[in-house]
């Protein structure tokens, strides 16, 4: 069968190949369609070749390919869509090769491909775009998305959109909000130089960089405020990074996203869900709280030491209803401050200190240092009311951090 030949074709009103059956390729290159509306039709149509609307192509109109079924590839490379409003659409369409939107293609209009099923790659290297729709597109290759000649309005829009590889550039990522990355699914996303003006003319890829977390996290941030609260874009992002064998920038993803949440509630909610997100994300931060609690207690304890000031007194008794003191207290454990801190700040750990001794009630604050009168108020500190009230305040800070942490762990590993 022989092609269907329009190359150069100058028509002033509307070609309506709808439903039509073109038994080999269609071949539209230099061809100029001036018809306001929808210059060309081809609703349906199946094309058992190629589409080709390139080498200077101009069309004026809306192209529209609804529910057409393309065997080979769609090529519009370097041609000129100027309709205003849908300059390309391609609803529900069926294209067995690639479709080509490269090669300084200017397109003034949008171009709508929802529901479309690309079986090859979706080539934007170099194009002059406004607004592209992907709205559950499935594309069985790469988009590449590189060296796009964008304005400030440049949308993109891959809501539910699927595809194998995502092939980008920052300098073609598009203004802050005009990005939509819902329930966007991908394989792979491969982040390249910025294309040279020669890259651009041949057509070819630039050169890959190494993956970068916090590039791809300013990458969903382009998103709108609203849509970039939605958990799917960042989940998708973090599951990415896992299957790299990146964890820690998996962890940092959901960090990420866990702040933003954390950003749209009152001041108080805001600073206790940020603080919960960086525990999320390495949750060995814990300690970083604990061993202060653990040095501080361990310095109270200490000035209420036996040795020192006293405070502290056997739970065993001798046969007179007292503390053990002189020999029995020698054959006693010793009292340990850093152990008795330990036992009380984390829940769970005992090792014999914290049950056999305790605050004594009877014991009056001394001074640390009795020849300096002016530091008489440092015995409240190994006075029995602050010792309780210390004791009290490690082992409600440790079941606190235990709380916190099981919750950040289970939060963590949640499928």
């Amino acid at each position: 069968m022989v092609p269907l030949f329009l190359k150069r074709t100058n028509c002033e009103g509307e070609i309506d190949l709808s439903n039509a059956t073109i038994e080999n390729n269609l071949e539209l290159q230099g061809a100029k369609l001036a018809a306001e509306g929808v210059a060309l039709s081809l609703d349906g149509a199946m094309i058992k070749g190629d589409l080709s609307c390139d080498k200077d192509f101009v069309c004026l109109g809306e192209i529209t390919l609804i529910r057409a079924h393309i065997e080979g590839s769609a090529e519009f490379s370097g041609a000129k869509l100027m309709g205003n409003e849908d300059a390309l659409t391609l609803d529900k369409a069926t294209i067995g090769g690639n479709l080509l939107l490269n090669g300084k293609l200017k397109c003034a209009g949008r171009i709508r491909m929802p529901n479309c099923h690309i079986e090859g790659d979706l080539n934007f290297i170099g194009a002059d775009v406004r607004a592209v729709l992907c709205y559950n597109m499935d594309l069985s290759g790469d988009l590449m998305w590189l060296g796009i000649q964008k304005k400030p309005e440049t949308n993109l829009d891959l809501r539910r959109a699927r595809v194998k590889t995502l092939r980008d550039d920052e300098g073609s990522w598009p203004a802050d909000g005009e990005m939509h990355l819902d329930n966007f699914v991908y394989d792979d996303l491969i982040l390249h130089n910025n294309p040279t003006q020669e890259d651009v003319d041949v057509g070819r890829v630039s050169q890959s960089l190494p993956l970068d977390a916090d590039r791809r996290i300013a990458w969903l941030k382009l998103q709108s405020v609203k849509n970039r609260l939605s958990p799917q874009p960042w989940v998708q992002l973090s599951k990415f990074f896992e299957s790299t064998n990146n964890k820690t920038a998996a962890k940092h993803a959901l960090y990420e996203f866990r702040s933003l949440q954390a950003s749209e509630k009152w001041w108080l909610k805001r600073r206790a869900m940020t603080a919960f997100a960086w525990l999320e994300e390495a949750p060995t931060r814990i300690v970083r709280f604990i061993i202060p609690t653990l040095l501080i207690g361990w310095l109270i304890f200490t000035g209420a030491s036996p040795d020192l000031s006293g405070a502290m007194i056997t739970t065993a008794r001798d046969k007179d209803g007292q503390p053990l003191a002189g020999t029995a207290l020698a054959r006693y454990p010793r009292f340990q401050p850093l152990i008795y801190t330990l036992e009380n700040a984390v829940p769970l750990v005992k090792l014999g200190i914290d049950d056999k001794w305790t605050p004594d009630p009877s014991h009056v604050g001394k001074s640390w240092f009795p020849k300096y009168t002016w530091l008489n108020w440092l015995g409240w500190f190994n006075s029995y009311s602050f010792l309780t009230a210390s004791r009290w305040l490690v082992i409600l800070l440790g079941w606190f951090y235990a709380a916190v942490l099981s919750a950040a762990l289970t939060s963590r590993f949640k499928p």
